[in-house]
């Protein structure tokens, strides 16, 4: 998945605690068309990255193995869409007006099953 390794790349080049958000929200909330290398380094380019770091980062060994390894969870759980929550690998949430409500709960739940 491009937008996956987009993200390990920047936590490679230590820009995506910076970009997280506006990156997620120029896909999901503003619609913007960033299906390929090219618009997502225009992308990247507006939010002043270093374009060759970034080049670099998403050919490393690090970033394919993120992203493989993250490939196979989202099989592994199921997992279409983002955002999406997996609580102690048994829950499955989808992003839902309640979500934040039915994660605590889960959580909950399974740190009560735990104890017992």
């Amino acid at each position: 998945n491009l937008h996956a390794k987009t993200y390990f790349a920047l936590e490679v080049i230590g820009e995506a605690q910076r970009l997280h958000e506006t990156f997620f929200k120029a896909i999901h909330d503003q619609k913007q068309r960033l299906r390929n290398q090219k618009d997502i380094e225009k992308f990247l380019a507006e939010n002043n990255v270093d374009l060759e770091k970034f080049r670099a980062a998403m050919k490393s060994f690090t970033v394919q193995t993120k992203a493989n390894r993250a490939a196979a969870l989202m099989r592994r759980y199921g997992i279409r869409s983002v955002p999406a929550l997996v609580i102690d690998s048994r829950y499955r949430i989808k992003n839902t007006p309640t979500v934040l409500e039915t994660a605590d709960a889960l959580i909950e739940k399974t740190i009560a099953d735990r104890s017992k």
